[in-house]
């Protein structure tokens, strides 16, 4: 971290103000690459904007859309996988089930596209959600505990409802 901090510093995008024992840094909003700092600086919250606004507009709805793991830690780097739980109703059968896993698949190539990590779906029921709480599989405890809802009902809300 220092080495990137000193050559911020030497490029002139952040300043350094010496006292006593400490370096303070302050960005140089002025630098002609700031804009470019900004948005780098902001990439997570730019995929899970844009994975959100994709399954909004699906044409099979989601009951809960969320993401959990590395991402929702805030952890995620260069090797990591999206993992993105993905909630649909007990009845999407037929070809309402197609058109919801053309949307799946859509939505795993749009993440690796715009991130460059393979995207982890994990497409469950409604059904198939309470069976997971109930058997207290341990991906649930994952789920409550770090899990970002994104599209639909809360995910906090919805595994207290399956729950009963």
């Amino acid at each position: 971290m220092q080495r990137v901090l000193t050559r911020l510093a030497e490029e002139g995008v952040i300043t350094v103000e010496r006292r006593r024992n400490a370096a303070y840094y302050s960005a140089n909003r002025n630098h002609l690459a700031w804009p470019a700092v900004e948005i780098l600086a902001d990439l997570r919250r730019e995929l899970l904007r844009r994975i959100e606004e994709r399954v909004r507009s699906w044409a099979v709805p989601v009951e809960t859309a969320a993401v959990f793991g590395s991402l929702a830690r805030g952890e995620g780097s260069v090797d990591s996988d999206v993992d993105l739980l993905l909630v649909r109703a007990d009845e999407v059968t037929g070809e309402r089930a197609l058109a919801w896993d053309d949307q799946v698949d859509s939505l795993v190539t749009a993440v690796q596209s715009w991130s460059g990590n393979p995207a982890q779906p994990y497409d469950i029921s409604v059904s198939d959600l309470r069976d997971h709480v109930e058997a207290d599989e341990p991906i649930v405890g994952s789920w409550r505990r770090e899990a970002i809802t994104l599209v639909g009902r809360d995910l906090s809300a919805l595994l207290r409802n399956v729950a009963r």
